[in-house]
């Protein structure tokens, strides 16, 4: 027994050394470079590439089963070139490989060149000819199986030795002529330590990608990674430790100084389960810090889950340090302190930062963000806001004085009241995709407290809708819907809105610089117009509104005044028309409004004054900035006889105003009596007074004592006395 062993021993002995001879006489003997033109013709048959080996060839047996080669090129027929290599060389332990374990030399990659060109009619180096696609088609089973040949032996294979990875000096060219661009990856260099299942093991890369657009430069960025690698087969998990990329990016818009982006984190994935994770993870951006972490769960669904957070920064400096314009703010602190955090929820596509705490200079918000199909989604409830700050400094020149009259030169012209100057970009709001609410307790705006600020905003595909514009000011509440569609030629502009109890007297003062009138609004529009512009608005407002004022007084006009001094100088009684400036109280006042072309429309205007009731019909021309209204006062109570007294018949009556003129017109000039219809309505009192005395000679009387003015004059002045 002892003897069959020995000659076992002995047999299997031989064997290998005859293998290692015949492997010697193969490396030793055997010349691989003999082979060119066969190894060249087999890529072309097997692969349809053209293979050009101009370098040594040199190849090893045992205990290292490996190849080197130099100075290769690769490139489909009539292509240029699409692959070079300065160098390559791997090597297989043989002895490892025999137990289902691989263990390699040093991979080396040296002086890779891959060059990829379009041409300007869509031509490409990197597709195959329809005759290299035939050859291909003919042995898709055998690449089929060899695919399916190199996924069973990765199922086989659990050792996984490699003594390092070097790429050196790679570069990849990408040139299309049809789009004009193109781009280029420069200075790649990759170096690992040894690679082993469960060991963790030290990865460097540096690299350059220029970018360009028609030859010009668009981004020019450099990167440089450092990593601790580990890879863990049952189960597979790959994990990075000690991250820390760092990035230098350049644009036409940051100039020649480049902005510094440095990424540390520690990352996990489980292709199986699967899941990344990124933990301890901190991004720097200029002088933005963002921290926290994220996991990405399945591959399909893709779900976000996570804590992100951003240290206070300023936004104007980050935004001019990453080459953008830095907003001019009338606070030269607005936008010195931002911060946030938030839970990250959603997906890839559609992700969200929920339990969103946003900190802006003096102002906390608290809501949500997130990206929805494509568009913004915005929610947000804060305190209090200074929106002023954020607004743009005032003009510091004079605005040119007015008088109350006009000016010296007249009235404003209409067409220089309205400004024709675009309103905003319509294709910068055309594409606006966002859902927005904003909740404000209190709002500051133009140097008005608005209170309980409300506003929600849809916008997609041209179509922008507010649907809650609310407030409280000026005592009053303010709520408005708005839709402006730009999805045609026109903007189209459908406004609702209503007004409860607003004191007009601060409003007019701030907004309109005027004090004329004042009291408490009530009001309800529905107001469709079109254009871009103040003077395109202006000349198509169409709608309806429905005004109610309490509790109001009209200044520089007292209408009582205005009234009697019109029924004094029809009677020539001497008193000077020239109306004192004074006010008209009145307790309600009310009607409805149809605008047409911006033309202002009323047949019912209603109001109650002291000692008179009003009615009033008309028109306020927008476009053409002219008021042509017709006011009819009744006298209810002549409170007013000690500084104009007339007879108490005319109690009852309605004696009419006209109110003429342009809006620069003062009220006192605007509006006179209508001589004509108290001369009328004189006259038919004349007659009642008369038939009161004489009977049926009225008429012999009258015909004998109306031959002249003065005769008529001193009968009115009798009657009335």
């Amino acid at each position: 027994m002892k003897n069959l062993l020995k000659l076992f021993a002995i047999f299997f002995s031989g064997l290998l050394l005859l293998l290692l001879a015949v492997g010697f006489y193969i490396t030793r003997v055997i010349d691989p470079n003999d082979y060119k033109p066969q190894i060249e013709k087999l890529a072309l048959e097997k692969a349809g590439l053209e293979l050009k080996i101009q370098g040594e060839l040199g190849w090893s047996f045992f205990p290292w089963l490996g190849v080197s080669v130099a100075d290769i090129a690769l490139a489909y027929p009539d292509q240029p070139s699409l692959v070079q290599i300065g160098a390559a060389e791997v090597s297989v332990k043989l002895p490892a490989l025999l137990r289902k374990q691989l263990e390699m030399r040093s991979l080396v990659l040296q002086d890779l060149t891959l060059t990829l060109q379009q041409t300007k009619t869509g031509q490409n180096n990197w597709s195959q000819t329809a005759a290299s696609e035939t050859t291909r088609t003919s042995d898709r089973s055998d690449s089929g199986q060899a695919r399916n040949l190199s996924e069973a032996l990765g199922g086989v294979l659990n050792e996984l030795d490699i003594e390092a990875v070097m790429i050196r000096n790679a570069q990849i060219l990408y040139q299309d002529a049809l789009s004009g661009q193109s781009a280029r990856l420069t200075g790649f260099n990759l170096e690992t330590g040894r690679i082993r299942p469960e060991d963790s093991f030290r990865l460097q890369l540096q690299t350059a990608l220029d970018l360009f657009e028609q030859e010009q430069p668009l981004l020019s960025l450099a990167m440089d990674w450092t990593t601790e690698v580990k890879i863990s087969l049952s189960p597979l998990l790959l994990t990075l430790t000690q991250n820390k990329l760092n990035l230098d990016l350049v644009t036409p818009e940051t100039g020649p100084s480049p902005i510094p982006l440095r990424l540390a984190a520690d990352l996990k994935l489980q292709p199986q389960t699967p899941q990344l994770q990124l933990d301890n993870l901190k991004l720097n951006l200029a002088n933005l810090a963002l921290s926290g972490q994220l996991a990405l769960d399945s591959w399909t669904q893709q779900k976000l889950q996570g804590e992100l957070r951003a240290e206070p920064f300023n936004l104007k400096t980050l935004l001019s340090q990453v080459g953008q314009e830095s907003p001019t703010t009338a606070s030269a602190q607005a936008l010195s302190a931002v911060s946030w955090q938030g839970t990250l929820a959603g997906d890839l596509q559609n992700p969200e930062l929920q339990a969103l705490t946003l900190l802006l200079d003096d102002t906390r918000f608290q809501g949500a963000f997130g990206l929805k199909q494509g568009g913004l989604h915005l929610q947000l409830a804060g305190d209090r806001l200074n929106a002023d700050a954020y607004l743009p400094p005032p003009d510091a020149s004079p605005a040119p004085a007015q008088s109350a009259a006009g000016g010296a030169t007249g009235p404003i012209p209409a067409e220089v009241r309205w400004s024709k100057q675009e309103l905003f970009p319509i294709e910068s709001l055309q594409g606006l995709n966002l859902q927005l609410q904003l909740d404000l307790e209190q709002l500051q705006l133009q140097g008005e407290n608005l209170e309980k600020f409300g506003l929600s905003v849809q916008a997609a595909e041209g179509l922008i809708e507010v649907s809650r514009l609310q407030a409280q000011a000026y005592s009053g509440q303010l709520q408005k819907t708005l839709k402006l569609d730009l999805r045609s030629a026109q903007p189209q502009w459908n406004i609702q809105g209503q007004v409860r109890n607003l004191a007009l007297g601060p409003v007019l003062t701030r907004f309109a610089e005027s004090d004329l009138f004042t009291g408490n609004l009530t009001l309800d529009t529905q107001i469709q117009a079109q254009g871009n512009s103040v003077h395109a608005l202006i000349h198509s407002l169409n709608g309806r509104a429905q005004v109610r004022i309490t509790d109001g007084v009209l200044k520089g006009i007292d209408m009582a005044q205005t009234l009697c001094q019109g029924i004094q100088t029809t009677l020539a009684l001497g008193i000077n028309p020239t109306q004192v400036d004074r006010s008209t109280p009145f307790a309600a006042m009310g009607g409805s409004f149809i605008i047409r072309q911006g033309v202002i429309r009323t047949e019912d205007l209603q109001a109650d004054l002291d000692a008179m009731s009003l009615t009033g019909r008309g028109q306020i021309d927008l476009p053409q900035t002219q008021i042509d209204l017709r006011l009819g006062f009744t006298i209810v109570e002549n409170l007013f006889k000690q500084s104009c007294s007339v007879n108490n018949r005319l109690e009852g009556l309605e004696l009419p105003i006209l109110c003429q003129g342009h809006f620069d017109t003062p009220p006192a000039q605007m509006c006179r009596p209508d001589t004509s219809v108290f001369s009328r309505l004189l006259r038919q009192e004349v007659q009642r007074k008369v038939e009161e005395k004489l009977g049926g000679k009225i008429e012999e009387q009258l015909q004998e004592r109306i031959r002249s003015d003065e005769g008529t004059r001193n009968l009115i002045r009798g009657l009335i006395r």
